[in-house]
C-alpha cells in the first residue's frame, strides 16, 4: 500500500492496489492527463536491481509495445519510482483470467475454439515479429466483455518471452541476437513443450504447443500431465504419450476431430505440429464449420461432479514455474540432468481482493497475496439453485373445477393447438402474394383482413374441431398444398435430408423453408443453409427479418467457403436487414480479410439506399473520418437515430483505440461539450 495516493512518473496517481507478492506489487493507477486508467507493475527495490529481473521487465515492455494487437494486453510506459523500483505501465483489464474461468469447470468445445482462435491470432502477431511467448498458460490469459463478446481474450506478461532482436531494432550491430540463451529453461512445467522442457531451441510452436496444452485442460478440466515434483512433469512432457481425453475426464464428451487437433499440437516432434499460428487459425474456422460449433455463450460444467482419472483435486493455481537464472531470488529444488534448472512459485490469485474487478497485470506480478476468487468460483460452480413455484389462484382453480368447465378447458386447448400453426401458415402465405410495397403490413393488420375474408369457412373449421369425440384427439385437418403439423414434426427429427423432401413436396408451405434453413444451420452446414435461403425468400419474404435466419447468413460471413456468398446475400436479398447485419459484423470482426470486405461493402451507395434511415445515419457516422466531421453528425444522429446508431454512438464513447498500442483518443473532439452523451440520451429517452 505504500504508493497508494502518490504519483510515480510524475503522471501516473496511484489509486488502489490490486495485488502483491514476492516479486512486487500491482497498483490501479490513473494517469493524470489523460484520466485514463491503467495497470501500474512495481518491481520491489531490491529486484529491480537484479539484471535478470530488469532484463525480464524490459522483455515484457518491449514485446508488448512492438505488439499492438486487440488480443494482447498494451505497455505503454518503463521507467523507475523516486526510491529506485522499476515499474511498468500496462492496459488495465477489466476481466478474470482463463484459471478463474477454469474454476467452474470445463467449457464447451464452442466457446473453447472461440477463445483458441483469439490466443492463435495474439500469437501469429507475436511470431511475426520474432517474439515467442515462452510462458502461455491460464494464467496469463485474460477474458473480458468486449462490444457484446463477454470472452475476448487479452494474452499477457510476456516477461519470459524470447524476442529476437533483428525483427525490432536497426542497428546491424545487434542481429542474431536473442535475449535469452540456449540451454535455459524459462516456463512452467504443465504447459512446457518438449523442447523447451529439455532446454533446447523454442520458436513459434513451442508456444503452439502450449495453446494445445491449454486447450485440453479447458476442454477436460484437467493439464495433460500433472505432478507435484515440477522434474517429473519436464520428464512427462519428453517421454510420455498424452493421456486421451476419456481418461482424464470420462463424463466430458469431446468432438474427435478437435481432440484430433489437440493431439496435433501437443506432438512431442515440433514439426507434426501446425507449422505456424496461421496455419491453425484456419484449421480452427475449418473445424467449427464443419462440427457446427457456434460459438455461444453458455455456463461450464460444474467441477466438483465431474470424475476424473484417479487424481483429487488440487489447487492448479499453485503450479511451479521454472526460471533459469540462478540469481533469481526463489526456493531453489533439484532439477534433471537435462539443465540445470530452479522451480519458484508461480502466481496464486490474480484476482484483486474485495470483489474487485480483475486486471491482466496482476498476473504477471506473482500476486500471491490477491483474493480468493478460485476457491469461490468452484464452490459457485457446483452450488444448486432451486426455482420457486408459484401457486395458480384459488379462482383459477374453482373456474375449472366442474366437470363442464373442464370440458370447456380441453375443447378450448385443443382447438388452440390446432388452429394457431395454420393460421400463421396462412398469414405468410398471404403475405407473400402481396405487392411488394405492402408486405411490410403488420401481423395484426393482416391477420384481421385474412379473418374477414374467411369468417364462414374459419367457424366452420372450429365447429369441426369442438365437436370431436372429448376422449379422443382433435381430427387432423390440412389445408391444400400445405404439410400437416405431424409430417413438419417428423420431418425435423429426421433433419435436413427429410425436410428438403418436404419443402419440394410443399414449395408454397414457407414453414418447410425456414425449417429446412435452420436445420442446415443447427447442423453447420451453412453453405446448404445458404442455397436454401433463396426459395424461402421466395416463399416468404417476410423471412428477411428472421433473426435465426439472419444470424446462420452472419455466421456464413466470417467463413472462407461461404463467406462471399452470404456478402453478397446480405448486400443484395436481405433488404435494411441485411444492411443492418453488415454493420454488426463490421462492428465486432477484426480479423482480414473479412473486415476490409465489409468496409467495401458498406461504402457502396447502392448499400446505403437499402439502408433504413437509422441504419443510413449509421453508416455515415461510419463513413465520416474526421473527429470534426463526426461531430457535426452527432446533433442529427440524436434526433432521428435509432437502436443501430445508438450502437455506433456508445462505441465512440472509448476514449482509446488509437496511436501506440491503442491508448490514444480516436476522437477528442466528442469530449469537447460532451454532445455525444448528449445524443445518446436523447435517443434513450425515446425508447430505443
Amino acid at each position: 500500500m505504500r504508493l497508494v495516493g502518490t504519483t510515480v512518473g510524475g503522471r501516473y496517481k496511484v489509486t488502489s492496489l490490486l495485488g502483491e507478492g514476492g516479486m512486487g506489487a500491482v497498483y490501479l493507477v490513473e494517469h493524470i492527463l489523460m484520466r485514463k486508467r491503467m495497470a501500474l507493475k512495481v518491481l520491489n527495490a531490491e529486484l529491480s536491481k537484479n539484471r535478470e529481473m530488469v532484463a525480464r521487465f524490459e522483455r515484457e515492455a518491449m514485446a508488448a509495445a512492438h505488439l499492438e494487437h486487440p488480443n494482447v494486453v498494451a505497455a505503454t510506459d518503463l521507467g523507475f519510482t523516486d526510491d529506485g523500483a522499476l515499474f511498468l505501465v500496462l492496459e488495465f483489464i477489466d476481466g478474470k483470467s482463463l484459471r478463474d474461468v477454469l474454476g467452474f469447470g470445463p467449457l464447451s468445445a464452442a466457446r473453447v475454439i472461440h477463445i483458441a482462435r483469439q490466443i492463435a491470432s495474439a500469437l501469429q502477431r507475436a511470431h511475426s515479429v520474432g517474439i515467442v511467448h515462452r510462458d502461455l498458460k491460464p494464467e496469463n490469459v485474460m477474458i473480458m466483455n468486449r462490444d457484446g463478446d463477454p470472452d475476448f481474450v487479452k494474452v499477457l506478461d510476456f516477461g519470459l518471452a524470447k524476442i529476437r532482436l533483428e525483427a525490432l531494432v536497426d542497428d546491424i550491430s545487434q542481429r542474431s541476437e536473442t535475449l535469452t540463451k540456449y540451454g535455459t529453461i524459462f516456463g512452467t512445467p504443465a504447459y512446457m513443450a518438449p523442447e523447451q522442457a529439455a532446454g533446447g531451441e523454442v520458436d513459434g510452436r513451442t508456444d503452439l504447443y502450449a495453446l494445445g496444452a491449454v486447450m485440453y485442460e479447458l476442454l477436460t478440466g484437467w493439464v495433460p500431465f500433472d505432478a507435484d515434483d515440477p522434474s517429473v512433469i519436464l520428464r512427462q512432457q519428453i517421454l510420455a504419450p498424452v493421456p486421451p481425453m476419456a481418461q482424464k475426464a470420462p463424463s466430458v464428451k469431446v468432438p474427435a476431430a478437435l481432440e484430433a487437433m489437440v493431439m496435433k499440437l501437443l506432438e512431442k516432434n515440433p514439426d507434426n505440429r501446425h507449422k505456424d499460428a496461421r496455419q491453425l487459425l484456419d484449421a480452427l474456422a475449418d473445424l467449427a464449420a464443419a462440427e457446427g460449433l457456434r460459438y455461444e455463450p453458455s455456463t461450464p460444467i460444474g467441477r466438483l461432479n465431474i470424475p476424473n482419472s484417479g487424481i483429487g483435486i488440487r489447487d492448479l493455481d499453485s503450479r511451479p514455474t521454472v526460471m533459469g537464472d540462478k540469481d533469481y531470488p526463489a526456493q531453489a529444488g533439484t532439477g534433471e540432468s537435462m539443465a540445470q534448472i530452479e522451480f519458484v512459485e508461480s502466481n496464486k490469485s490474480a484476482t484483486p481482493p474485495k470483489g474487485t474487478a480483475g486486471v491482466g497485470a496482476v498476473k504477471g506480478a506473482d500476486s500471491g497475496k490477491a483474493g480468493q476468487s478460485a476457491d469461490a468460483h468452484r464452490a459457485a460452480g457446483v452450488a444448486a439453485t432451486v426455482p420457486a413455484m408459484s401457486s395458480a389462484s384459488g379462482e383459477a382453480a374453482a373456474a375449472v373445477s366442474t366437470p363442464a368447465g373442464q370440458k370447456v378447458q380441453q375443447s378450448v386447448a385443443r382447438l388452440t393447438a390446432l388452429a394457431k400453426p395454420r393460421w400463421l401458415a396462412l398469414l405468410a402465405f398471404v403475405r407473400s402474394k402481396l405487392p411488394e410495397k405492402h408486405r411490410g403490413i403488420s401481423q395484426a393488420a393482416l391477420g384481421t383482413a385474412v379473418a374477414a375474408c374467411i369468417l364462414l369457412p374459419l367457424f366452420f373449421v372450429l365447429g369441426l374441431a369442438m365437436s370431436g369425440d372429448e376422449e379422443g384427439e382433435a381430427p387432423v385437418i390440412g389445408m391444400v398444398g400445405f404439410a400437416t403439423d405431424a409430417d413438419m414434426q417428423k420431418a425435423v427429427e429426421k433433419g435436413p435430408e427429410a425436410l428438403l423432401k418436404l419443402r419440394n413436396k410443399y414449395p408454397n408451405d414457407s414453414r418447410t423453408h425456414r425449417a429446412l434453413v435452420k436445420a442446415y444451420g443447427k447442423n453447420g452446414e451453412l453453405g446448404s443453409a445458404l442455397q436454401a435461403i433463396g426459395p424461402l425468400l421466395q416463399a416468404d419474404p417476410a423471412a428477411a427479418y428472421d433473426e435465426q435466419v439472419l444470424r446462420i447468413v452472419a455466421d456464413a460471413a466470417l467463413q472462407p467457403q461461404t463467406s462471399e456468398l452470404a456478402l453478397q446475400m446480405l448486400e443484395h436479398q436481405l433488404g435494411e436487414y441485411g444492411v443492418d447485419t453488415l454493420i454488426d459484423l463490421a462492428d465486432r470482426t477484426t480479423m482480414e480479410p473479412y473486415r476490409g470486405r465489409l468496409g467495401q461493402i458498406l461504402a457502396k451507395e447502392n448499400v446505403r439506399r437499402i439502408a433504413s434511415p437509422d441504419g443510413q445515419m449509421a453508416l455515415d457516422l461510419r463513413s465520416a473520418t474526421t473527429c470534426e466531421a463526426k461531430r457535426g453528425l452527432i446533433g442529427k444522429a440524436g434526433k432521428q437515430g435509432g437502436r443501430r446508431t445508438l450502437e455506433t454512438l456508445m462505441k465512440l464513447q472509448s476514449p482509446s483505440g488509437c496511436g501506440p498500442g491503442g491508448q490514444t483518443d480516436c476522437w477528442p473532439c466528442l469530449r469537447r461539450n460532451n454532445p455525444l452523451q448528449a445524443a445518446i440520451n436523447e435517443i434513450k429517452q425515446r425508447g430505443l
